[in-house]
């Protein structure tokens, strides 16, 4: 990254409550950002909708703005019904610290709904343009993060990672984006005497994770030829735990993993195959273990 073009300012908190307007940071602005330190409101043109919550009274809301990253630290203050909803030109990336319903859903356009009742510690992706919607009845007082990404900012190479086609994900867990998301969330709470610096560095890192977990340079797992892409199996593997008591047909799993039923079909023989053929292994080899022993 180019050390002139983060020099080293301190964040800027801006109202907590009220409309989520707020002004992101760009590559196309950052000169009016670096002359001007003491304001986030800008033209109609600099500014985009963050999450939605209704009733908007319940949500009492922390943010900070970086260059292409805004942060929201929101804490919903009531045990009251409530919902929320984005869809935006940024990335969102939800850290949830503390999310636990009695009853409602949360949807990422692009995935099957989740009704998982108890979703802290975890993680939300939802790429830019695609709806994103939540409904809680909540069992405690909800926190969750919320990190906008311009995908044509700064952080990274516009090929790098305005190009790349992330996939979204629901309720994951990664231990590294988390402790880098939990490091911003602490840079938001410290307000103007956090390191611009250092929240630019993290926010990079953010964006390296995140193209990571997506199979960029750095692929979160190996790829497994003739099977299934890890963000497919671990799609697959989500709504089959939390459907554990239905019927589940492979015309939905495969319109899940977005491939043919005949596809999934394949993929489960060859795993099953492998399963059974280390079963084999096994038996084998304590049959042997007991005749050596006799």
């Amino acid at each position: 990254m180019n050390i002139a073009a983060i020099r080293s300012i301190a964040p800027r908190p801006v109202p907590t409550n009220g409309p989520s307007h707020i002004k992101l940071v760009t590559a196309s602005n950052r000169d009016e950002n670096d002359r001007d330190t003491a304001t986030l409101s800008g033209s109609a043109n600099d500014e985009f909708q963050g999450v939605q919550f209704r009733p908007a009274r319940l949500a009492k809301r922390q943010t900070a703005a970086w260059r292409g990253l805004t942060g929201e630290v929101v804490r919903i203050v009531s045990q009251d019904s409530f919902e929320s909803d984005y869809q935006g030109p940024c990335h969102l990336l939800v850290l949830y610290t503390q999310a636990s319903r009695h009853r409602g859903e949360s949807v990422v356009e692009g995935l099957p709904r989740s009704t998982l009742h108890d979703f802290s510690d975890k993680l939300t992706f939802v790429p830019a343009e695609r709806r994103f919607r939540e409904s809680q009845e909540p069992r405690a007082l909800t926190r969750a993060t919320y990190f906008h990404i311009d995908p044509r900012s700064a952080l990274l190479e516009p090929q790098a990672f305005g190009e790349a086609a992330l996939a979204p994900r629901l309720f994951f867990d990664d231990p590294v984006l988390r402790q880098t998301a939990l490091k911003l969330e602490a840079l938001i709470e410290a307000g103007r005497s956090g390191s611009r610096l250092y929240a630019e560095a993290l926010a990079t890192v953010l964006v390296h994770e995140l193209l990571r977990l997506n199979g960029g340079a750095v692929p979160a797992e190996p790829p497994m030829r003739g099977g299934l892409a890890g963000w497919q199996r671990r799609s697959v593997a989500q709504y089959i735990e939390e459907n554990m008591s239905e019927q589940i047909s492979l015309a939905e799993l495969a319109e899940l993993a977005r491939l043919r039923a005949s596809a999934i079909r394949a993929h489960s023989r060859r795993r099953s195959a492998k399963w059974r053929g280390g079963r084999r292994q096994n038996i084998g080899a304590a049959s042997c273990d007991r005749g050596d022993r006799a």
